[in-house]
């Protein structure tokens, strides 16, 4: 999750399934109330389930911006008093919401100051002249992104541009299997490890929120970096594999034909970006920060390093001084507004707000669940479930995989999230088992999908890049989908060859 992208404007046909989404809002909740009453569930938990079955109505229907089901499910809860105050909102008081806002913050300033396009433009200048030296570029540029911008979205926001003048220089060179690779480099490089560093995306962060408090300990920066390192070699080993295999293509291209290129590119901001996820069409002038981005580094990309660089010493100093990652983060962010690096218009438009709110709702969930007992009772009556997860941890990845798989077909990637982590994260701390490598299964198992229809920000991303609008510059959709299956194939294959790594830290 990834920064949220809002889906695309719903069609004739989407509306008929509104309608059927609005409906089971009017019915599910009273029918959820009445037949848990009946069951002999206490009244506070027949009441906040009832609340709670509204967002998850709608949240697989797409009936509202994702953050509006959550707060309304607050407001009702404090409303009929299903718990304490203190309790509901306690997603609003962490160190986790905290960390989100600072670490989203940073991730503003790196991706605005021109930083990453400077950084773009080098390395394409000393590329030899083909499409597999792109390609390469523009796969492990973006996981070098990765850990330090925040937000896939914003990532893609990034790359986008730099593929479609990529395409509009050599797509007269290359054919379709060239034009397909440098495509599909662009967009895995900066989704393909998401799960794999707290930093890559706002839902990593929602897990780490809801993770027990020993292990939100246990898995801050680095420490989540190391336990997720088997799967990273596995993931860019077998993703290169699959590359040459599916999509070899070392056709020329000449040199003066990308000249410039990243210096007269810049960033969609996430507006842009939301845009292009809903079909619009938008007016982005690519040459504008051509004259900044040539000269010497500028105080925002200056601010940009020493924000990266401050907070990283910080936390491998941790022991030391003692101070806590979101504390630390949240300083380095307050330092950087005081010094005039960190502009106000950034730090409003490019975080998406209406995240962080649903975050706190979320957490304010488990937490009220777990007050009234709720999360023992989820746990004894799917307890057949906690067996498989303790005595069997790859027959229950399996079983993850397939239900994600089915779920995404119809249901958008951020709702399977939260529900998912809702259920499972108390369900593992009970059975015994690391809720973050629960978590971090549904993380790499959601971040698959196999057509773009299953992810707004993959809408963004073709459109953003231009490639396939012309007739005559089209990508190849099978060998697209070929490789979109083999890496599901390899995230299962990532986390099942992780299981002895993590079984010799004691983590699984």
């Amino acid at each position: 999750m990834t920064e949220r992208i809002e889906p695309p404007a719903q069609s004739k046909p989407h509306q008929a399934i509104e309608i059927i989404g609005w409906s089971l809002c009017l019915f599910v909740p009273f029918g959820a109330f009445f037949m848990l009453r009946d069951a002999g569930m206490p009244s506070n938990s027949a009441v906040f389930l009832a609340i709670i079955s509204l967002p998850l109505v709608m949240w697989p229907f797409s009936l509202l911006p994702d953050f509006v089901p959550g707060l309304l499910a607050v407001v009702m809860i404090l409303l009929v008093g299903a718990a304490p105050p203190e309790i509901v909102l306690s997603g609003f008081a962490s160190y986790g919401y905290l960390l989100i806002i600072a670490i989203l913050g940073l991730g503003a300033l790196i991706r605005t100051s021109g930083l990453v396009n400077r950084c773009a433009a080098l390395m394409i200048q000393r590329l030899p002249g083909n499409v597999m030296a792109y390609a390469g570029t523009l796969f492990f540029g973006g996981l070098l992104l990765t850990p330090f911008l925040p937000s896939p979205a914003g990532r893609l926001a990034v790359v986008a541009p730099l593929v479609a003048q990529l395409e509009e220089r050599v797509g007269g060179q290359i054919g379709k299997r060239g034009r397909s690779l440098i495509f599909m480099s662009g967009l895995d490089g900066v989704t393909l490890l998401t799960a794999a560093f707290l930093t890559a995306a706002p839902v990593n962060l929602i897990v780490y929120s809801m993770l027990p408090q020993q292990e939100r300990v246990a898995f801050q920066f680095v420490d989540w970096v190391i336990a997720s390192s088997v799967a990273i070699g596995v993931m860019v080993v077998g993703y290169v594999m699959i590359v040459l295999l599916v999509a070899f293509d070392a056709t020329k291209i000449r040199k003066s034909e990308t000249e410039g290129i990243g210096e007269t590119t810049k960033p969609l901001s996430r507006q842009e970006f939301q845009s292009l996820a809903n079909n619009q069409s938008i007016e982005n002038d690519q040459t504008s920060s051509s004259k900044e981005q040539a000269g010497p580094l500028s105080q925002r990309e200056w601010g940009a390093i020493s924000g990266i660089v401050l907070l990283g010493i910080g936390v491998l100093t941790t022991p030391i001084h003692l101070i806590p990652a979101p504390v630390l983060a949240f300083l380095i962010l307050g330092l950087l507004f005081s010094v005039q690096i960190m502009q106000k218009s950034d730090f409003v438009s490019e975080i998406d707000w209406s995240f962080i709110f649903l975050l706190g709702a979320l957490v304010g969930f488990t937490n009220t669940a777990a007050f009234l007992g709720l999360t023992d009772l989820l746990v004894s009556e799917i307890s057949w479930l906690g067996d498989i997860l303790r005595q069997d941890f790859g027959t229950f990845v399996l079983i993850l995989a397939g239900v994600i798989v089915a779920a995404r077909i119809v249901v958008p990637q951020t709702a399977v999230t939260l529900v998912l982590v809702t259920a499972l994260l108390p369900l593992a701390e009970a059975s015994g088992v690391s809720a973050w490598v629960v978590g971090f299964s549904i993380l790499m198992l959601n971040d698959a999908l196999i057509f773009d229809f299953q992810s707004p920000m993959h809408v963004a991303y073709r459109n953003a890049t231009t490639i396939g609008r012309n007739p005559d510059r089209t990508i190849s959709l099978t060998r697209l989908t070929i490789q979109r299956i083999a890496i599901l194939g390899l995230r299962i294959g990532a986390i099942y060859v992780s299981i002895p790594f993590w079984k010799s830290m004691g983590v699984l």
